[in-house]
């Protein structure tokens, strides 16, 4: 009898057990979902927005000497102010070398990857998209130039944020939203 009793027990204790696993389970997945939404995407956004905008990020699968990535840094730069209407200061430039075989695209239908050069411009919204091409091409100009990347492997993304995505502490907080003639 005390057998069955501990068995009973044990099932209880076990189908109640179950039950709380299932509930912190539940309440698990449901936090985590909410982060997923809220928490990580702020985070996404603090550490590719805030910390500096515009954010020129360069990919590419070589190295480089540092006096050439600070030269394409400033060229960049220098040219983004110019033609965006940018206070430089609010630039930041990134070449990330990645490394032999690490950034790829299949260049032709039906054809092998390729190693390529990603360039991705995080940027105020409100450029006309024949201004955007007409960086893009100066962008890429320099990077040949300078580095000797490959035009047809070189590649250019933009992604366009409101000024209140792009925090800059020195410069006294968010970018004003960009209005035509404005730095």
């Amino acid at each position: 009898m005390k057998t069955i009793m501990q068995r009973g027990m044990a099932k209880t204790e076990s189908t109640s057990a179950t039950r709380h696993v299932r509930n912190v389970m539940v309440m698990a997945m449901v936090l985590m979902d909410w982060m997923a939404r809220h928490i990580v995407g702020a985070c996404e956004t603090l550490s590719s927005e805030i910390d500096a905008m515009p954010y020129l990020q360069l990919d590419v699968n070589d190295h480089y000497s540092v006096e050439s990535k600070r030269l394409l840094a400033a060229k960049m730069s220098e040219t983004y102010a110019q033609m965006m209407s940018v206070d430089v200061r609010r630039i930041s430039v990134a070449i990330r070398e990645l490394g032999p075989g690490s950034v790829w695209r299949i260049a032709e239908e039906s054809g092998e990857p390729v190693p390529v050069a990603l360039m991705m411009l995080d940027i105020r919204r409100g450029r006309p998209p024949e201004l955007r091409m007409e960086l893009a091409k100066a962008l890429c100009s320099l990077c040949i130039e300078i580095l000797g990347l490959r035009q047809d492997r070189l590649n250019v993304e933009f992604t366009q944020h409101s000024g209140d995505e792009m925090y800059h502490p020195a410069l006294g907080g968010y970018s004003p939203e960009w209005e035509p003639g404005q730095r």
